[in-house]
């Protein structure tokens, strides 16, 4: 049986929905689908890897037949918590607060890191790498990563 373009879309959006929501049923997710390609938004829950993973299961066919896909993942204050507390704890910072205990952005954006990686290798490239970030960005990374599904 030959599908459609459309007929693909749909067979991909809904295996994309089912699967999603059978492995974080506490997540409410937003699944669109349309000309454009599917979006999945939703709250704290997974790490946007995670989802990435279930969208890297679909058949390869289904895969090369979406325009695009697209997620976001939304933070609440309890989600931000838990992002800054796995970035204090994987790097040894402590994030900047205001005095109302939201996190301070511009001070964070402020602050320099550097992340040194050795690589081990015979290539050409082995040695020492030493990457620089801001602190807001290194945040906004820890984001991809972090699952906060105990808390949905």
């Amino acid at each position: 049986m030959t599908h459609t373009p459309d007929t693909q879309l749909d067979l991909a959006h809904a295996h994309l929905r089912t699967r999603a929501e059978s492995l974080w049923p506490r997540t409410q997710f937003s699944w669109q689908r349309g000309g454009e390609g599917i979006v999945c938004t939703w709250t704290d829950g997974p790490s946007v890897n995670s989802i990435g993973r279930v969208i890297h299961e679909l058949p390869r066919s289904l895969r090369a037949s979406i325009p695009a896909i697209r997620v976001q993942r939304k933070l609440g204050p309890a989600g931000w918590d838990r992002v800054v507390a796995a970035a204090e704890q994987r790097y040894s910072i402590e994030v900047p607060r205001t005095e109302a205990g939201a996190i301070d952005w511009r001070t964070a954006a402020r602050r320099r890191l550097a992340r040194t990686r050795t690589r081990t290798n015979d290539a050409p490239s082995a040695g020492t790498e030493v990457t620089y970030y801001n602190l807001a960005e290194l945040l906004r990374q820890e984001v991809d990563r972090t699952d906060i599904t105990h808390i949905t």
